[in-house]
């Protein structure tokens, strides 16, 4: 992931023809033992080139690898995965997402952790929850990006 050398250009001609908010690449190869996947999210549209810390694309992640069993609920019917993001940019942070299956849907989840900060040595700590109220998996439109963008 570190020898990735992102193409901002063409990633945001293709946000823009694809509608897309966030470009996130992730690889179950991670940089800590701690953690359970690397992600690194290109958001040119928005004007933030890359994010060091979100939770919003970790829990759409979370839902995709459970959607395609790359990872499963313990018996209690609850996972938790962690997730390292922003080593690239020499701010790292772990985000931690916890969620709760029922029927084989996910209904909950919880985003948050500890994350780099922009301004402050110290580590800013978030969590929120999510109530899912229908059986509809998140982070399920996924795009393939062509290489031309890295």
């Amino acid at each position: 992931m570190r020898k990735l050398s992102p193409n901002f250009d063409a990633l945001s001609r293709i946000s823009n023809e694809k509608n897309l908010d966030t470009i996130a690449l992730f690889s179950m190869k991670t940089e800590t033992d701690e953690c359970d996947v690397h992600i690194r999210e290109f958001t040119p549209i928005l004007g933030t080139y890359e994010s060091a810390a979100t939770g919003t694309t970790n829990r759409a992640l979370a839902c995709y690898l459970f959607r395609h069993a790359l990872i499963s609920p313990y018996a209690s019917s609850s996972c938790r995965i962690q997730v390292e993001q922003g080593y690239e940019m020499d701010r790292p942070s772990q985000i931690g997402v916890e969620f709760e299956v029922d029927g084989g849907s996910i209904v909950e989840i919880a985003v948050g952790d500890i994350a780099s900060r922009l301004t402050q040595p110290e580590p800013l700590t978030y969590s929120w929850v999510i109530k899912v109220r229908q059986s509809v998996m998140l982070g399920s439109q996924m795009f393939h990006v062509q290489k031309s963008c890295f």
